[in-house]
């Protein structure tokens, strides 16, 4: 009904549903209870080469909990996607077995767009100054590379941009998630990297104003509003 083409959907025959629940406490801090099951199928292999061929921009989200892609899988679903002509990008999140970099490394070569959370990016790459972060995932193959900084901003390639102001941030939850949403799309749609920061701010900026990951989820039209009331100053 929403015009999102479900065609390349598939259906576990063995496995459940992937769950997540957030537990918020009072202090802001979360903390997630994730069911991997059926997510933990997904080795790639699913989407097809026609598939991607008709892809403009092929985004993997919460790598380090999607063992199916681990290691090698990874690296062979974004070489068919380049290959295909599609641009590739993925985020990470907190593995449980504290094992990180050779999960991914191999696929990085083959990655356009890398922007880890600053806890995830120190992990990945040993060091906690942006520029270094994005330093080293240019050494490893990426192409356009940054580290999320939470409520100071972001830093993306070799500018920083502060987070949009929020006077009443009701809830974080997905706040990344919703920046890496309208980077990714400002990058597929022709925008500069600077731009698409921009819309990715503006995303998160909605987001955390409303309870839940997709609640505060704005259109177009809002978004350009908000990054229009950043640049005057009115944003409050």
């Amino acid at each position: 009904a929403a015009g999102i083409d479900a065609s390349g959907v598939h259906i576990s025959e063995e496995n459940q549903s992937s769950v997540s629940v957030v537990l918020c406490r009072p202090d802001g801090q979360r903390h997630f209870a994730y069911y991997g099951k059926a997510n933990n199928e997904f080795d790639g292999t699913a989407i097809t080469d026609e598939l991607l061929s008709e892809t403009k921009l092929l985004y993997i989200g919460s790598m380090m909990s999607l063992k199916g892609l681990e290691y090698g899988p990874l690296r062979e679903l974004f070489a068919r996607a380049k290959k295909a002509g599609a641009m590739t990008a993925m985020d990470a999140t907190w593995p449980a077995d504290g094992i990180w970099l050779p999960k991914l490394e191999s696929a990085l070569p083959y990655c356009d767009i890398f922007v880890p959370s600053f806890d995830e990016a120190k992990e990945l790459c040993g060091t906690e100054d942006p520029r270094e972060i994005v330093s080293f995932l240019h050494s490893k193959g990426v192409k356009i590379a940054g580290v999320k900084l939470g409520k100071k901003g972001v830093f993306i390639e070799d500018f920083e941009l502060p987070a949009f102001n929020c006077e009443n941030v009701v809830d974080t939850t997905g706040a990344g998630d919703a920046f890496m949403g309208g980077f990714v799309t400002g990058i597929a749609t022709g925008r500069s990297v600077y731009d698409s920061a921009l819309l990715g701010s503006a995303v998160s900026n909605c987001c955390i104003r409303e309870i839940g990951a997709v609640s505060g989820a704005p259109d177009m039209v809002r978004a350009e509003q908000v990054i229009e009331m950043f640049r005057n100053g009115t944003l409050r």
